[in-house]
């Protein structure tokens, strides 16, 4: 359980890790800790976690048709499966591209904000303390902190 403790700090202090990878090995380790079984994603899972990744809006209907799906039946499943909406991944995958940035960079952060598609820094602000109770100069602040933790 340590080595995979120290695994999982060392991918959170990884830079370049993206936030699906980040969001893998956290996965991984809280089911390697509480032993609770994965569920197997349906195909469809994996398409539409791609499209909401990527930089083009889009819509929930948008989204049903491209998968070939009932845009409701796809909100329901997706929900069900994922814990959280399709506009609350959209959101959330917004605020994680800003914390990649904000880890990664020193641009500033107004510059982040628009970057990762928020429409000014006081929105971004906003953002990430109702999604991590964090600013983003705390976050920034992380970085350091976790060169420290993994150099120890």
């Amino acid at each position: 359980m340590a080595l995979a403790g120290r695994s999982l700090a060392q991918s959170w202090a990884d830079a370049t890790a993206t936030e699906a990878e980040l969001q893998d090995a956290t996965a991984q380790f809280v089911h390697l800790a509480t032993g609770v079984p994965q569920r197997i994603a349906p195909a469809w899972l994996g398409r539409a976690r791609k499209r909401l990744e990527s930089s083009e809006r889009t819509t929930a209907a948008e989204l049903a048709s491209e998968l070939g799906l009932n845009p409701r039946w796809l909100a329901h499943a997706y929900r069900s499966f994922t814990g959280e909406g399709l506009n609350e991944t959209l959101r959330r995958r917004r605020v994680e591209h800003a914390v990649q940035l904000l880890r990664s960079t020193d641009e500033p952060i107004a510059e982040i904000a628009a970057l990762a598609g928020f429409c000014d820094q006081s929105h971004l602000n906003r953002a990430l303390r109702l999604l991590t109770g964090r600013t983003p100069v705390q976050i920034r602040a992380e970085r350091e902190q976790l060169s420290q933790l993994i150099a120890n």
